[in-house]
């Protein structure tokens, strides 16, 4: 996918992990983002590297954003990356 390679375009890989994400987080019941961003607190390396490549912990704003829209009803919604 070229926008992969694209400067300011997440992996798509990062953007499919982070949907996953908030659906198993909705699924479990867990829609507080405070609580969404402690579980993503405990990976400090995946922090880490994503600061260090990106400039922002991606994955887990990404999944933020998911989660926003999966509870406003919108599981389709265009996340812009």
């Amino acid at each position: 996918d070229l926008r992969d390679l694209l400067p300011g375009c997440w992996p798509l890989a990062v953007r499919l992990r982070a949907k996953l994400d908030a659906l198993y987080f909705h699924l479990y019941g867990m829609t507080d983002r405070d609580d969404i961003r402690y579980v993503y607190s405990t990976f400090p390396i995946v922090e880490r590297d994503e600061r260090a490549s990106y400039g922002a912990y991606r994955s887990r704003d990404l999944c933020l954003a998911w989660t926003s829209a999966l509870g406003a009803g919108q599981p389709d919604a265009e996340i812009n990356s």
